[in-house]
């Protein structure tokens, strides 16, 4: 596995700023940072200015001084064309989606037919990178943070199980473009590589109009190149149907509309993993039954929402028609974000961390004016 400042991701360094000082184009670009690099890759940080590449006249000058630069994120992908057309056609596909990354795009393109792509710069870092900074200044992160996270994490899947085919929701106004819908068949496809770490979770932007994001930055799922559509019915182990979703009693929740679609399977599954790594962040991800044993112990968090603490739990089920069907998630999320305020839980013990104000002052505090530029971008680790 390549680092962030392994010798490869040093050659893709000199690469890439190669590509950069041969652009006969008419963008100008320049090279920030290398942001990580993995099996999958390496990603790396770069801004565009549009109009001041290529021969320059007075005119095209004073025009491209006036053009604020562009930040971009920048992708090299270790598989060659085939890997990067895959995860392209992903992202393309899922283009109208909020909360999935979107393909950047260039005035001039100075990859032309090299194993590169372009996505857009998500200003915040990662989720993990957030989670942690909050753990080591031993801060409370609210339930309400856990919940917008949540719904975001759900509607992600929802938009792989029905992708969008309008402009995302942000933009009309349609909720129902990252909803569940009725009568149409999903697509089973699974992300494959949904966790905390290596920014495969990215924070994108506040949205003041909506309760999802006034407060909470918005999540989106990034690198696609381990997604597949699954086929195959998942594999239940009936050893840990016995010692966690009997135990939970998880099958009394089942619903009649449970999932038998292994791609919606997988995700919603992923999603219980980054929630319970989420509520007990550590210096390395949690295993699946160690996330189960987390989702269980009523020591950790013991002022969280129950209700949180039961759909994390279902998530992470061992039989599949144990978790929640996706329009269930995804309205559960939906109703705790849009009821459960300040008000709800101002009984609560620690409800004086719930208020809308404290949730504005931790998010300028460790988002706004943290130095999260280093980091924020996407991840071609794995």
């Amino acid at each position: 596995m390549a680092s962030r400042n392994s010798a490869y991701a040093r050659k893709v360094e000199e690469e890439v700023r190669k590509y950069f000082r041969n652009a006969a184009s008419g963008s100008a670009f320049e090279f920030e940072t290398v942001i990580s690099g993995g099996m999958a890759g390496v990603t790396f940080r770069f801004l565009e200015r549009p109009g001041a590449g290529g021969t320059m006249t007075r005119a095209r000058a004073a025009a491209a001084a006036a053009t604020p630069p562009r930040r971009h994120v920048g992708k090299r992908l270790f598989g060659g064309l085939d890997v990067l057309r895959r995860e392209m056609g992903w992202l393309e596909q899922l283009r109208w989606s909020a909360h999935i990354v979107n393909l950047g795009v260039l005035e001039s393109d100075p990859w032309v037919g090299q194993p590169y792509m372009v996505l857009e710069f998500l200003p915040y870092g990662t989720l993990d990178g957030f989670l942690q900074e909050m753990r080591r200044r031993d801060q409370y992160i609210p339930n309400r943070v856990f919940w917008s996270f949540f719904l975001c994490l759900a509607r992600a899947c929802a938009a792989m199980a029905y992708p969008p085919v309008e402009p995302n929701w942000a933009v009309t106004n349609d909720l129902r473009l990252e909803t569940p819908l009725q009568g149409i068949k999903p697509q089973a496809l699974a992300h494959r590589d949904m966790h905390t770490k290596n920014s495969y979770v990215m924070l994108g932007d506040f949205d003041a109009t909506r309760a999802e994001h006034q407060f909470v930055p918005m999540i989106k799922l990034i690198d696609f190149d381990q997604a597949r559509i699954l086929t195959n019915p998942e594999e239940v182990d009936e050893d840990d149907v016995e010692k966690y979703d009997y135990v939970q009693n998880l099958q009394d929740y089942r619903s009649p509309e449970a999932d038998r679609n292994p791609g919606i399977g997988h995700n919603i599954l992923a999603v219980g993993r980054v929630m319970a790594n989420a509520l007990k962040p550590g210096d390395r991800l949690m295993q699946l039954d160690e996330c189960r044993d987390a989702a269980q112990d009523a020591n950790i968090r013991p002022d969280l929402d129950e209700d949180l603490r039961l759909l994390v739990a279902r998530c992470l089920a061992a039989e599949p028609l144990n978790r929640p069907a996706l329009g269930e998630l995804v309205a559960a999320c939906h109703a705790a974000v849009y009821t459960k305020d300040s008000a709800f839980y101002a009984e609560e013990k620690e409800g004086h961390f719930e208020t809308d104000g404290y949730l504005l002052l931790i998010m300028q505090r460790y988002l706004h004016d943290a130095d999260t530029t280093q980091l924020a971008g996407a991840s071609g680790a794995s």
